[in-house]
């Protein structure tokens, strides 16, 4: 399997596994932290030059009310990260993951 495959496929996983604790909304923190973790994955997948369409394909779809509005909410995230650019220079491809996945996290909390 290429590397780029790999690289879909387990943060595939990770888009998934955060998704059930939208439907939930136990806690804003919680939901926020996640939040964090889609668009750092997101970004790093955009960095790597994984297409948005192929991204996209990994979010679960939606059947129950919660779970299409998770899904608005992360496919926006999405969207927002892949109207940025793709860096070519290592450190500023980590600054750029850094900085979006903590944008989305400062957003989420309200700072």
């Amino acid at each position: 399997m290429k590397l780029k495959n790999k690289l879909i496929t387990l943060i595939g996983v990770t888009l998934l596994s955060c998704q059930p604790a939208y439907a939930s909304l136990e806690k804003e923190s919680t939901m926020c932290e996640d939040l964090k973790g889609i668009a750092k994955s997101s970004m790093y997948m955009r960095q790597e030059g994984v297409s948005k369409y192929q991204v996209k394909t990994i979010v679960v779809t939606p059947t129950t009310e919660a779970e299409r509005q998770a899904t608005e909410v992360i496919n926006h995230v999405i969207d927002m990260v892949y109207q940025l650019p793709i860096y070519k220079d290592e450190s500023n491809k980590k600054l750029a993951i850094e900085t979006i996945s903590n944008y989305v996290y400062l957003t989420c909390v309200g700072e």
